[in-house]
């Protein structure tokens, strides 16, 4: 088994079977941390969003997913990983022409919130602008960093306010 390479991983998007992502994803985790695969599968990914909802008169919040029936997986591609992923008990199959994996390219990432978090480069504590929506303009400090977004303190009514941000919202400043 080859665990070194020259070559960068890159995500891929596998489809599943219906309600089966969060099972896939277990699976590849295993894989992870059973070493087999290392510096070859690196991370899997269900992307979900939290939201608000109103259930029975109640207020609650849920994670809803933002691509129901598809897991993402950070890895690189050659014949054994494709192999192991695609043989995974609920897998239908890689996302590309023919089922044959294609790479997500870094705009379709950052639409999907599922991105390194370094990949912008920010650190906790940095000052940031915010460059897009109702607090454009505003400058704010990073509290918290995470795969959804940034948490952000604004000045605001004479006190810190905590307001959540996706990364492409900001740019860091100097």
């Amino acid at each position: 088994m080859i665990t070194e390479t020259k070559e960068k991983p890159k995500w891929y998007a596998v489809q599943t079977l219906t309600n089966h992502e969060n099972k896939v994803k277990q699976k590849i985790d295993m894989i992870i941390q059973n070493g087999t695969y290392k510096n070859l599968i690196l991370r899997a990914e269900v992307p979900t969003r939290k939201e608000t909802v109103r259930q029975n008169g109640k207020i609650k919040e849920v994670e809803k997913k933002l691509l129901p029936s598809y897991v993402l997986v950070k890895m690189v591609m050659n014949r054994d990983t494709w192999y192991v992923i695609r043989n995974i008990k609920g897998v239908v199959g890689y996302v590309g022409p023919d089922r044959q994996p294609v790479p997500l390219t870094d705009e379709e990432l950052k639409r999907i919130f599922i991105y390194d978090i370094n990949d912008y480069g920010f650190n906790v504590n940095d000052n940031v602008l915010v460059k897009d929506g109702p607090f454009t303009g505003c400058i704010g400090t990073v509290k918290e960093l995470n795969k959804n977004g940034v948490s952000v303190y604004l000045p605001m009514f004479y006190r810190e306010t905590k307001v959540d941000f996706n990364y492409d919202q900001l740019e860091k400043i100097s």
